[in-house]
């Protein structure tokens, strides 16, 4: 293993997966320190390995560049690049050229191991009684998150953080929103075993291990935690919304040293659905990015406009199914409400949400870009002005105030027996 700071350990190159299924014999991290990005300000948050961007023209290069040890990918939360081990090299050292990036990554491993690497493609076979993610009924993982949920309770600290935005009372929910979205908090190192009527179930569902013949969840990062669910409400998949690091981490089972499970990469769901009734969809629905923005938006938002997100911009596992369900449901035009710095942005990001469009199309919906007060960020956002304007300002901080001392009476206050 090596240690990028005390007491956490990262896999090493004798420990990549992916990479010995595409005949590589090093990963991502030590092409990183090849590329000589590794010796400033590093983080490590279970799979991720978070560090400067090296891009010049990056708008935040914070700690916000992250290194997955596990699919050995990277990718900039600020300005959007990324790629995977060889396009990294690639453009940083060679100009974008992967080939002669492949030539170079090759000739450095044989000089710093003495081994000469041997392009080897092993077949990759899994084992007997896994299963994939697709494989997994939604009812299953409904059931396993509920679970979770249920013997977990929610951290003041989640409600409100004074040093940044992601108190979700000060960002505009109420107890009751928090309560009947499900939110609850987890804490770094935080085990949860599972009984053993469920323990068959989690086999290849992200977010729980195997170890000592046990099923349990154990996490690597501190936060609350926001479920995504389908049409009908079911829980697929889940969000951390950390208190450090990155802002969202999928609840999954790719952290490193923490056992493994059948399925290692992270959890996702169909799209996250909120207020849109299945017995009775509206003809247009909203569509947005960010699972904790649609709940946000639906909640404040005058008449509960219904929304459905993704969890990433170019997340859109599982989009084309829920939109041709909502077709056949009777809803005709999606409305685009996506946040005003995607303009601003890089053509990664641009060319996701046009892909979106396109597939919107595609299954027969009609496509509508909403604008709104560009001096904001995201629709929860320009919602939550508005709301603040309602109330009236010398009202707001009781408000606000009001519904953290509610949250805390609620949530918080009544301990597990």
């Amino acid at each position: 293993m090596l240690i990028l700071r005390k007491g956490v350990e990262v896999m090493s190159r004798n420990d990549y997966k992916f990479s010995e299924k595409r005949g590589f014999p090093f990963g991502i991290e030590w092409v990183a320190g090849q590329c000589g990005i590794l010796g400033g300000k590093v983080k490590v948050v279970g799979e991720e390995i978070m560090l400067n961007c090296p891009n010049q023209n990056c708008p935040d290069k914070t700690l916000n560049f992250s290194l997955n040890t596990v699919t050995d990918t990277y990718n900039c939360w600020k300005c959007g690049e990324g790629g995977g081990m060889l396009d990294l090299y690639a453009t940083l050292c060679c100009g974008g050229d992967r080939k002669a990036a492949t030539r170079e990554l090759y000739g450095r491993w044989e000089n710093n191991t003495g081994v000469v690497p041997q392009r080897t493609y092993a077949k990759v076979t899994s084992s007997d009684n896994a299963l994939s993610r697709e494989d997994v009924p939604i009812e299953v993982k409904d059931l396993l998150y509920r679970y979770v949920l249920s013997v977990l309770e929610v951290n003041k600290i989640d409600l409100r953080r004074p040093d940044s935005e992601r108190g979700v009372i000060d960002r505009g929910l109420t107890a009751d929103a928090v309560l009947a979205y499900g939110y609850k908090s987890i804490e770094r190192g935080s085990v949860i075993e599972l009984p053993r009527h469920l323990e068959a179930y989690s086999k290849g569902v992200g977010g729980f291990y195997t170890y000592k013949g046990k099923r349990f969840v154990n996490t690597d990062c501190a936060g609350l935690l926001v479920p995504c669910r389908d049409l009908y409400g079911r829980i697929g998949s889940m969000q951390i919304m950390t208190r450090n690091g990155p802002k969202y981490l999928a609840f999954t089972s790719g952290f490193p040293n923490k056992g493994r499970t059948e399925c290692s990469k992270a959890a996702t769901c169909t799209p996250h659905h909120v207020g849109v009734d299945p017995n009775n969809v509206p003809k247009m629905v909203y569509f947005t990015e960010g699972l904790l923005k649609a709940d946000i938006a639906h909640s404040l938002s005058l008449d509960g406009k219904p929304y459905i997100s993704l969890a990433g911009v170019s997340n859109r596992r599982g989009l084309e199914g829920a939109l041709k369900l909502l077709k056949d449901k009777g809803c005709e035009t999606v409305s685009f409400v996506f946040d005003n710095d995607i303009w601003d942005s890089s053509k990664t990001v641009m060319k996701s949400v046009a892909q979106s469009a396109k597939l919107v199309r595609e299954v027969g919906l009609k496509v509508k870009m909403v604008s709104f007060d560009r001096s904001v960020k995201g629709i929860d956002d320009y919602l939550l002005a508005r709301h603040k304007l309602d109330i009236g300002a010398e009202l707001v901080g009781d408000v606000f105030e009001s519904n953290y001392r509610s949250a805390v009476d609620l949530l918080c206050s009544r301990k597990k027996r």
